[in-house]
């Protein structure tokens, strides 16, 4: 997925710390070229951005200081559109998303549990 602003990159940051865990794979890309980057969150809002080429990582105390750093070029790709969220860490998200809302559904009482929810095509 085409990542075309910080907020968006925020968004999926936050909602992949709180659903899935502490990691999120994305890549820079220009259609030859692809240099793949793992943000790794950390408890007090720092986010680690490793490089899998080399190894190198990066830390900033904020998801917002990508746009401005001067140590990674990963806001310059997202002003000319080369930052791409993976297709599987997306697939991830939706899946955990809607583990949460089979959850929340039966914890309302909407819903008998999660093997109701499957026969009634909440979750596939």
């Amino acid at each position: 997925m085409k990542i075309e602003t910080i907020e968006q990159l925020k968004n999926i940051c936050e909602e992949t710390k709180e659903l899935i865990g502490d990691q999120l794979d994305c890549c820079i890309s220009n259609g030859v070229f692809r240099s793949s980057k793992t943000f790794i969150f950390q408890e007090d809002s720092a986010v680690v951005i490793v490089n899998e080429i080399d190894g190198s990582t990066i830390t900033l105390n904020s998801i917002e200081k990508v746009m401005t750093s001067k140590k990674t070029n990963i806001g310059k790709s997202i002003r000319n559109g080369t930052f791409f969220v993976y297709d599987y860490e997306m697939e991830k998200l939706s899946i955990a998303k809607a583990r949460k809302q089979v959850h929340q559904l039966a914890k309302a009482g909407q819903i008998d549990g999660p093997r109701t929810a499957a026969a009634d095509g909440f979750i596939g």
